[in-house]
């Protein structure tokens, strides 16, 4: 791992040859992660792994088929359509539509809905309803945006005030579109977004959590 050799090289460089004492600490946050973490940075840099299963484009939403009761809810919350299923079977997800907003989890009323790392093997206990045995392999490009703007039309509320914006379009967009502002950190619009800081959290209407509005698709109504 070459690139992390030179990571910790330059961290050094910068704690020696800096000449006030903030210069000075700034590479320790990458010097301690890399002495204490280093299993972590190779997993995401080679094996594009997230053991920890928090890294948007690394992570997976499964149903548990055993508490899914097929009621529905998480199908309808998806403003993909990648929520697949009819009432009395058990619902799946389609990964290569799933954008990772978090919409279905927060929307199931048993909970059934859940997020794991990718790659490697399924274990028995978390196997999603679609039969799959092994974790999804990247399909769709790091550095692309998740959702592109169709020029179909969804109406929404923001404050209580009906507005019509781009099917595909953020939250966080479309506030902004119609004068609302809501601050952000880690946002670079057209770029793949993370949701990372959580500095744009807002309120959505059925969701039992704050969602970032930065990765967060608008829905009709």
């Amino acid at each position: 791992m070459e690139d992390l050799e030179e990571l910790e090289e330059l961290s050094k460089d910068i704690k020696e040859a800096s000449l006030c004492g903030l210069g000075q600490t700034a590479p320790n946050p990458v010097l301690s992660t890399l002495r204490f973490f280093r299993d972590e940075y190779i997993a995401h840099v080679r094996d594009k792994q997230c053991p920890a299963g928090v890294c948007r484009e690394l992570t997976d939403f499964v149903v548990d088929k055993e508490k899914c009761i097929a009621c529905g809810i998480c199908a309808k919350a998806c403003s993909v359509d990648a929520v697949i299923g009819e009432k009395k079977k058990t619902y799946y997800i389609d990964r290569q539509k799933c954008v990772k907003c978090g919409a279905c989890q927060s929307r199931c009323p048993k909970d059934a809905i859940f997020k794991i790392a990718m790659g490697g093997e399924m274990k028995d206990d978390n196997k999603p309803a679609d039969g799959r045995t092994t974790y999804p392999t990247r399909e769709r490009p790091i550095g692309k945006p998740p959702l592109e703007k169709t020029g179909d039309l969804v109406n929404i509320f923001i404050n209580d005030e009906p507005v019509k914006v781009d099917k595909g379009t953020n939250v966080l967009e479309a506030c902004r579109e119609n004068g609302y502002e809501i601050p952000s950190l880690c946002y670079l619009k057209d770029l793949n977004t993370a949701g990372s800081c959580r500095v744009c959290v807002v309120e959505i209407e059925g969701s039992r959590n704050l969602q970032a509005a930065c990765v967060y698709p608008v829905t009709e109504g």
